[in-house]
């Protein structure tokens, strides 16, 4: 058995969002996607599942990219810890959950940051619910 460290990729510029590990990476791949043609969470947290569902909004598909393949699942999430460094540390934060991979994000970006950042991806009308202060999202709520 090989367990996958993948990265999920903008395809508009190729920017990675995100990096998980699994051993099924057919099924992992398939139920991201399957998120994706879903409508938006009722959440106010800017994550993974928001991020595909307004992708695919705009008519994308995500775009994976395998970094790594580990024998073991703890050397996986090793692995997996050490992608989200890599990726942050290239400028790039992620919308991993686990707080661990938020910490990482942490010492690299404020959390105004993080949410400028992603909410600048996509048109403020689709982000207001996730960043009130986005540009031009303070414009929309007065409308």
């Amino acid at each position: 058995m090989e367990y996958i460290t993948y990265r999920i990729i903008d395809p508009r510029d190729g920017v990675p969002v995100y990096v998980g590990q699994t051993e099924d990476f057919k099924k992992r791949k398939k139920q991201h996607i399957r998120r994706a043609k879903r409508s938006l969470p009722k959440t106010k947290t800017f994550d993974i599942k928001v991020y595909l569902v307004l992708l695919y909004s705009e008519g994308c598909d995500p775009e994976f990219e395998i970094v790594d393949i580990k024998p073991t699942e703890d050397e996986s999430l090793e692995s997996e810890e050490s992608w989200v460094r890599k990726t942050v540390e290239s400028g790039f934060p992620v919308l991993n959950r686990w707080k661990a991979h938020r910490s990482i994000v942490k010492e690299r970006f404020t959390s105004n940051e993080f949410k400028q950042y992603f909410c600048a991806r996509f048109p403020a009308n689709k982000v207001i619910n996730y960043a009130p202060s986005a540009p031009g999202a303070v414009n929309l709520r007065r409308l």
